[in-house]
């Protein structure tokens, strides 16, 4: 089974905080690799990978602009080492495992018919447009912090 985790926040000074993304994934199948083995992706203000496991942090793998070309291709292969998938196509599974489901039509609503209206400051509200239920919500506790 694959364990995919994804955070995203901001970092940097208070008076200009620049957001991040950080992908966690983990593949308990042992034919792959280690089972307790995890890879850390963050993007951010500095851009980095780390393989851990129990009882072992990795390296950290810095982006360096020069060899940009470089870290893509390590980075890719990391990832099938770990989980057997491209990252386009752990993107594709955690968007279609975490897709909203309206619970009064009892569908997943195609793209076209959601809709995002704003909540109270920093949350964000989808709107199945067809019955006008929300299907889920999202908030950045930093519009309130």
């Amino acid at each position: 089974m694959l364990d995919i985790r994804f955070k995203t926040g901001s970092e940097g000074p208070h008076h200009d905080p620049y957001a991040y993304e950080e992908w966690t994934i983990k593949s308990d199948d042992p034919r792959l690799t280690d089972p307790d083995l995890k890879l850390t992706i963050h993007y951010g203000l500095g851009e980095w990978f780390q393989l851990s496991s129990v009882g072992y942090t990795g390296f950290k793998f810095l982006k360096n602009h020069l060899l940009e070309e470089q870290w893509g291709l390590s980075l890719n292969r990391y990832i099938e080492t770990v989980s057997g998938y491209t990252f386009e196509q752990i993107k594709r599974i955690y968007r279609k495992v975490n897709r909203p489901f309206c619970r009064e039509c009892m569908v997943y609503p195609k793209s076209n018919q959601i809709s995002y209206e704003q909540g109270y400051p920093g949350e964000e509200l989808l709107i199945h447009s067809k019955c006008g239920n929300i299907i889920a919500a999202d908030q950045d506790m930093s519009y309130i912090i």
